[in-house]
């Protein structure tokens, strides 16, 4: 019985270990990325991006602010990124999809599969990538 209490802490333990080492903590030259997008009752759409920000909360407030720029009146997050590309495809009726790899081709492609699932007539709009 207590053999296999011990076995289960061990196991508990290891467990918990793996999680926090495959856990990839923010380091000092890490870059990050956003994405938001608004849907807008007359049929439009507004978006804004930012990337090679130094914060993920410098990233959001400069493409919440862009998104808004362009009219957006319900802007949210829709991705963000870190040491990668990001990509937003945009399709009929205000539809999008979005996608973020670890090169452009790949975010892109992301975007559009995300797009076309649900959208018509989807394009890529922007595809950026931190430096």
């Amino acid at each position: 019985m207590v053999l296999s209490r011990i076995h289960g802490f061990v196991l508990s333990a290891a467990v918990c270990l793996a999680v926090v080492l495959t856990l990839a903590p923010a380091q000092a030259g890490d870059r990050y990325g956003s994405i938001f997008f608004s849907q807008e009752y007359d049929g439009g759409y507004a978006w804004g991006m930012a990337w090679s920000y130094d914060s993920q909360s410098a990233a959001r407030d400069r493409a919440m602010n862009e998104c808004r720029s362009r009219g957006g009146t319900s802007c949210s997050e829709i991705a963000w990124f870190r040491n990668a590309c990001g990509s937003l495809a945009i399709g009929d009726n205000n539809g999008y999809g979005y996608g973020w790899g670890d090169t452009s081709g790949r975010a892109s492609s992301e975007a559009m599969s995300g797009c076309q699932m649900y959208n018509r007539n989807c394009s890529v709009i922007v595809t950026r990538c931190t430096d």
